[in-house]
């Protein structure tokens, strides 16, 4: 077990954060040790702005000072824009990327409607660019339980640049984007970054397939080889490349989900099993005229009141 210290300089003043796993007894003697050094090395300690965070599967409260001082003890902590909570989940992280990304994201779809001229493929690109790296960002830690609060983010903007009503499914919006659902392209990063640190190891990473212990982002990683009708060995008895293609045909299973759920969509068959942006979004100009072809392509009269 033992105890983690991550320094942070702020304000002339070090903000700890405490990661503890132990015994209340033994983070006592710990935090003892802790203002020891402090004292040693003549740092101040900014206590107003130290946590303490117990790492438990139902973690207890208790009540924690530091040379007369108390110390909130908290569920969660930002720490280089993730946020680990006290239980292992990742709630709490997928809630703030999405609240960063909604917030993102409503500001490029007001770029669009004014200075944009609605210019799709800018706005796409903007969107991409920003909104999805904060969707994505931190997944390497692991896997999500509940990928809706991501989903929203990506159809609420995509509804709202073409201007369509509720009724049209996200799935449709995605195919006529040229985007993929945000629970595949997490499952499809982390699969890439495991496969990253399999190939390329560095530093204490190739001790992480030495390790017989099945921690949940390991079982998470075999699980989901296992569901693409593949193994480990067969993986990483390829090259990067192969592999890395083989693991990117997710997005084509994908896309191939939306479009059993789009029966209505409008496409040549020879362009079926392609990702792309509509061709009229980037070649019309004209607001009124691109937005007749997409209601035409997403609105048809029987799938709408």
């Amino acid at each position: 077990m033992g105890i983690s210290i991550l320094q942070n300089w702020l304000e002339g003043t070090f903000l700890f954060y405490f990661m503890l796993m132990m015994q209340q007894y033994f983070l006592e003697r710990a935090l003892s040790a802790l203002l020891q050094f402090c004292n040693k090395e003549q740092l101040k300690l900014n206590y107003q702005k130290t946590k303490i965070v117990a790492f438990a599967k139902r973690p207890k409260i208790y009540s924690w000072t530091i040379d007369g001082h108390n110390i909130e003890q908290v569920s969660s902590f930002k720490y280089l824009g993730a946020v680990p909570q006290a239980n292992g989940t990742r709630k709490a992280h997928g809630d703030y990327v999405a609240d960063m990304a909604q917030r993102s994201s409503l500001a490029i779809l007001k770029y669009l409607m004014t200075s944009g001229v609605y210019y799709i493929p800018a706005a796409l690109k903007l969107f991409k660019a920003k909104s999805i790296s904060q969707l994505l960002y931190g997944t390497q830690l692991g896997p999500l339980s509940n990928f809706a609060p991501l989903e929203r983010v990506l159809s609420k903007c995509i509804r709202s640049a073409l201007q369509v009503p509720k009724c049209v499914p996200s799935a449709t919006l995605r195919l006529e984007i040229g985007l993929m659902r945000m629970e595949a392209r997490v499952r499809v990063a982390i699969l890439l970054y495991w496969l990253r640190l399999s190939f390329f190891p560095m530093g204490l990473a190739s001790l992480i397939r030495k390790d017989d212990f099945k921690f949940k982002w390991k079982l998470a990683i075999i699980t989901k080889i296992s569901t693409l009708g593949l193994s480990q060995d067969l993986l990483l008895i390829m090259n990067f490349d192969q592999a890395k293609a083989l693991i990117k045909q997710q997005i084509d299973s994908d896309r191939q989900l939306d479009m059993a759920r789009s029966s209505a969509f409008i496409i040549n068959d020879s362009c079926r099993y392609l990702s792309f942006t509509m061709g009229y979004l980037t070649k019309l100009e004209i607001h009124n005229h691109q937005r007749a072809f997409t209601l035409a392509q997403c609105h048809p009269p029987f799938s709408c009141p």
